[in-house]
């Protein structure tokens, strides 16, 4: 073997292992955004909804559906939406955490049965809106009627 094929060999062994590094690091890259606008559930201690001044503290399976359909909720712009009715029958839902501050969540409008909602920790510069078609506002609903 000469010179320069194992110069060759080296060089390529060397770009595959940069490339196996970069392959199982960039995951951590991403996660980081990623995770910004998305709730634990293993993060989660207690989900209280309030409504007159009263919290209703959520089940276990409430809390779980509540997450998920929070983080199927997507960003949007803050404004006026057309077909916005800003009647909400709770105050707020507050998300007790386990590693991170407690997280509030305050309604400003249903758009049709979808929730509209500001929450500065999933995303500090607009609202968020829910996606579920009145899944979220039931179960909601169902919450605080106890």
């Amino acid at each position: 073997m000469n010179s320069s094929t194992l110069w060759l060999m080296t060089l390529l062994v060397l770009v595959g292992m940069g490339i196996l590094f970069l392959m199982n690091f960039s995951p951590n890259l991403n996660t980081a955004s990623i995770q910004k606008n998305h709730i634990d559930l293993n993060d989660i201690k207690a989900v209280t909804i309030e409504r007159e001044g009263k919290p209703h503290t959520l089940s276990l399976e409430q809390q779980v559906e509540l997450v998920k359909y929070l983080n199927l909720s997507q960003p949007v712009e803050k404004k006026t939406y057309e077909n916005q009715n800003d009647q909400v029958d709770f105050e707020k839902i507050i998300i007790y955490r386990f590693k991170h501050p407690e997280l509030t969540i305050t309604p400003v409008g249903y758009i049709g049965q979808n929730l509209l909602f500001s929450a500065p920790d999933l995303n500090p510069l607009g609202y968020m809106r829910d996606f579920s078609d009145g899944k979220l506002k039931n179960l909601i609903a169902q919450s605080i009627e106890k």
